[in-house]
């Protein structure tokens, strides 16, 4: 056998090393849309997150991203900025700093205590701060304090992320939304960080991004596809520039680039970060495929099925695009079963059943019929799908189909690694222009299976395809690494998982000295021991690539905080302090050292979201915020919060007597309602939940107490009321009462005899039925004004 050099480039692909590849058998005793959301010529002022633009070079595997958002405030007064928004679940943030005006402020990394601290510190002294947080591996909140009226802020974030390949095809992807995500009662501690105000029907958003991408790869690259965007395309040699679209532009959907390598592309791409004598590398490996022998077992095929409100519309659809072509493509010796999950798992049959003509004909009818309605209880369709007892020796998949919106990704995770033996594989199918990458690629590396992405509105049928290629594929098992004396440590992932044909081994570790070797890699596969000889070069004098260092500390601090891997809180917040990352104990922030607001005091404006592409209302959780735009109505001591609510706002009601969310009607506009000009005051009213009755009558009530505005108004200035819940009983006949004590900010609320003369006065028209019983919020703001001119800051 001939052994190859390895060629080691700098982040190139530039060069065609090869494996050696040894096969012999193995002992007896081994064998084991572009959106039409458009932005109104003159959108709102309140909406302080203006632009997003993504500048990314992509050398060999890895990509460096700058993402620089611009908040402008039209107000005339100081305002905090708060968004959520995603990154790459195995991004490595690594540097932060705002720019307001001609000062750049660069961020420090501390525990995320400190930096809250440092930051609340900064806020009440009135100087102009931001702060990042981690709330999920591909989850985060910018706060910035204290923006100037009529100034502008960039702020800009910097991360490392490296690729990911499948059968040669490389693939780079920018998230540019938060999905809504349903959070079991008391299962999600910080369910209030996942739970961002979107935006309403109709509502003009202002926020646009842009994206430049850049490939440097050193060897031709061919089929390049933009999933969900358009763009344009221009090549100089190997070098490939990729622009998006100024006319899709809405931050809706992901940014997702594919794109081939020549036919000659390397099976070994290795890159250093060399430190002195030792340093950093990252390895990606390749093998060839090698022939199978064995015949592919029967299998227990579990098709595990998303029909929450979440899945309404464009991606139950997809869903069910997907599952009929996977039953069409089942053999007579395996067997099917579907789980369906909304609030409770439902099955198609008490256990998995023999595919025949009349079993296929049941299933595609079943996964026909299905309708997306309730929450997501993915937990209870997991343990649905995967605690029947195996039958036989049939090898069990579970592919679960899902947009993966919820917010216990940790639960769902433990969930699917301590139910995945020997016999049991979980692949799972991010259905969606959004998906949550942390869920999607967490609960396939957990269940030991692959991940993939079926877009909505697209044909899935390439996708099944390719699944079900790599399940007819040998599948390498059992790997192991020899280094061979070579000088590295701390190598991640500490455990290889099996590895289908096609599909990469990525790793990455420390090196203690430079030196030259090979490593050995062995597997099985079918009954054969499979052997790959890869020399790896750790003395490249010009070797040096900072990333690599914080692309291993970031996979290291991913293995450490997976649910099942127990506290590890003082390595990662050592870790992620030493290599300067963003992490789940570590945050970014930056203090302008000067008081830019005198007195200060801010209004505090969280930035609403659009909902991805194809996904309805029927996706928000209940009680989820419409947008805050408004500016506070001043009320001596105390503020009301500002809300600005639509005419035409369409709400999702939750009603306990029903076996689906209701929706109320579109309100239509009227003279109750009337659109204010620049400084009048909207009465906001959310419903928050309907703990009894039905959404007919919640709309009766929202319009009576719309009626009630001046004397709710009055009573408002009198008593200092700030945004109050109130809980409402209304019985068979209409009349009204106060059920609870009204709260406000948790407190119990000053001059409630006023708000309950006020509410008890409603008259509605008399309804059969039951009573009903529901929970408001009751508030008023501002339309906000645009006196002073924003500073224009790129």
């Amino acid at each position: 056998m001939n052994i190859f050099p390895l060629v080691v480039s700098s982040l190139s692909l530039a060069g065609q090393p090869r494996i050696e590849t040894r096969i012999e058998p193995l002992p007896p005793e081994s064998l084991s849309q572009r959106s039409d959301r458009r932005i109104a010529t003159d959108p709102w002022a309140g909406m302080p997150l203006k632009e997003t633009r993504v500048k990314a070079k992509v050398e060999g595997i890895v990509g460096r991203v700058e993402v620089t958002q611009r908040f402008e405030n039209h107000n005339t007064q100081a305002i905090e900025a708060v968004y959520v928004f995603p990154l790459p679940a195995n991004a490595a943030v690594n540097d932060y700093s705002f720019r307001m005006g001609s000062r750049t402020v660069r961020g420090v990394v501390k525990t995320r205590e400190a930096a809250r601290a440092t930051f609340q510190q900064a806020r009440s002294q009135g100087k102009t701060a931001a702060l990042l947080e981690q709330e999920r591996p591909n989850l985060f909140t910018q706060s910035v304090a204290n923006i100037p009226a009529g100034q502008s802020i960039e702020v800009r974030i910097q991360y490392d992320v490296e690729l990911t390949s499948d059968s040669g095809r490389y693939s780079f992807v920018f998230p540019t939304v938060v999905g809504p995500r349903f959070c079991p009662a008391g299962k999600v501690i910080d369910e209030s960080a996942l739970k961002p105000p979107i935006l309403a029907p109709g509502q003009p958003n202002p926020h646009r991004v842009q994206l430049e991408l850049e490939l440097e790869t050193g060897l031709p690259v061919h089929n390049v596809r933009s999933v969900f965007h358009q763009v344009a395309k221009s090549t100089s040699g190997n070098t490939v520039r990729i622009t998006t679209d100024p006319d899709d532009d809405v931050p809706n959907k992901d940014f997702r680039l594919e794109w081939n390598l020549g036919q000659e592309r390397p099976e070994v791409a290795l890159v250093l970060d060399r430190q002195d004598n030792g340093g950093h590398f990252l390895l990606m490996i390749e093998p060839p495929a090698v022939p199978d022998s064995s015949q592919i077992v029967p299998r227990e095929v579990v098709l595990l099925l998303d029909q929450s409100g979440s899945m309404d519309g464009q991606p139950l659809s997809a869903v069910q695009q997907a599952a009929r072509k996977l039953v069409e493509r089942l053999r007579s010796v395996d067997r099917i079963q579907i789980v369906s999950f909304a609030d409770a798992p439902r099955r198609f049959s008490d256990t998995s059943l023999p595919v025949t003509k009349q079993t296929r004909r049941q299933a595609l009818s079943w996964i026909e019929g299905l309708q997306s309605a309730g929450g997501t209880d993915m937990k209870g369709g997991l343990l649905s799908a995967l605690d029947a007892p195996p039958r036989g020796d049939l090898q069990r998949l579970v592919c679960l189909m899902t947009d993966g919106y919820i917010g216990n990704e940790s639960e769902i995770l433990q969930a699917i690694h301590d139910r995945v033996g020997d016999r049991t594989r979980v692949h799972v199918f991010g259905v969606g222009s959004s998906v949550n990458q942390h869920l999607i690629e967490g609960g396939a590396k957990a269940g030991r299976g692959t991940a993939f992405v079926v877009p909505i509105g697209k044909d899935p049928t390439e996708i099944v395809d390719k699944f079900w290629s790599r399940l007819q594929s040998p599948l390498l098992t059992g790997i192991k690494l020899d280094w061979g004396g070579l000088p590295v440590a701390d190598v991640e992932p500490q455990e290889l998982e099996d590895l289908y044909a096609g599909f990469p081994i990525h790793l990455s570790g420390r090196f203690q000295s430079t030196a030259k070797g090979t490593l050995t890699v062995t597997g099985r596969t079918g009954t054969k021991k499979v052997t790959y000889k890869i020399p790896v070069d750790l003395s490249r004098a010009d070797a040096t690539h900072p990333a690599v260092g914080g692309l291993w500390a970031r996979s290291r601090i991913g293995r450490l905080t997976l649910p099942w891997a127990g506290d590890h809180k003082d390595e990662v917040t050592d870790l992620a302090l030493q290599y300067r990352l963003l992490s789940p104990f570590t945050s970014f922030v930056a203090v302008l050292d000067s008081v830019t607001v005198k007195d200060g005091k801010s209004i505090r404006i969280d930035v609403p979201l659009e909902l991805p592409q194809g996904v309805t209302e029927s996706a928000l959780p209940y009680g989820t915020a419409r947008s805050s735009l408004g500016q506070p109505i001043s009320l001596g001591s105390a503020a009301i919060d500002g809300y600005l609510d639509s005419p035409n706002s369409v709400y999702l009601l939750s009603d306990g007597a029903l076996d689906v969310p209701a929706i109320e009607p579109e309100r239509p506009n009227s003279p109750l309602d009337p659109m204010p000009a620049c400084g009048g005051a909207f009465l906001r009213i959310d419903t928050i939940d309907i703990q009894q009755g039905g959404a007919v009558r919640v709309a009766q009530v929202r319009e009576a107490i719309f009626q009630k505005r001046t004397d709710l108004e009055s009573a408002a200035k009198t008593h200092g009321w700030s945004t109050m819940d109130v809980v409402l009983e209304i019985d068979a006949s209409g009349n009204v009462q106060v059920a609870e004590p009204a709260m406000l900010d948790s407190s119990e609320l000053k001059g409630e005899a006023d708000l309950e003369r006020i509410l008890s006065s409603l008259r509605l028209a008399p309804q059969g039925g039951q009573p009903v019983r529901l929970r408001l919020r009751i508030g008023f703001s501002n339309v906000p004004c645009r006196g002073l001119p924003s500073v224009e800051e790129r």
